[in-house]
This record gives structure tokens, C-alpha cells and sequence, in this order.
């Protein structure tokens, strides 16, 4: 009678075993998947950035220049005429 108790305990250990082993798998493939989404999130954000930094650049450029050499950084249908 307590072969057959061993045998339930080692079957119930090892089926245990298998569901705990595959949530656990289960847990890992979704923080792969969310690992990936983040690191895209991270290198979007980055070029929001460059783009930011690029831009204020740009306009540092052409606050700085005065309004007769305008025509010379932009289009002069961009500017206003009085």
C-alpha cells in the first residue's frame, strides 16, 4: 500500500514539476515580447529626441541671423512681407 502512495506522491511531484516548468516558460516568452516592445519604445523615444535637439539647432540658427540674411537660410515665400 505505500508503493502505491509513493507512486501518487512522485506522479503528483511530477506533473507538478511539468505545469510549474511550463508557466514559468510561458512567463518568459511574454518578457521576451515586452523586452522587444520596450527596447522599440526606447529607440523611438531617442529619435524623438535627435529630432528635438536637431530642430532647436535649426531655430538657434536662424534666431541668431539677422532679418536681411534670412533670404539666405529660407525661402523667401516663407517670409512674412509687410
Amino acid at each position: 500500500m505505500i508503493k502505491v502512495y509513493m507512486l501518487g506522491a512522485v506522479a503528483t511531484l511530477i506533473i507538478s514539476m511539468g505545469g510549474i516548468i511550463y508557466w514559468q516558460n510561458s512567463k518568459i516568452s511574454s518578457l521576451k515580447a515586452k523586452e522587444v516592445e520596450l527596447t522599440f519604445a526606447i529607440d523611438s523615444c531617442s529619435s524623438r529626441v535627435e529630432n528635438l535637439i536637431e530642430d532647436m539647432k535649426s531655430d538657434t540658427k536662424i534666431d541668431s541671423t539677422p532679418d536681411d540674411g534670412l533670404s539666405d537660410l529660407i525661402d523667401p515665400s516663407w517670409l512674412f512681407r509687410n
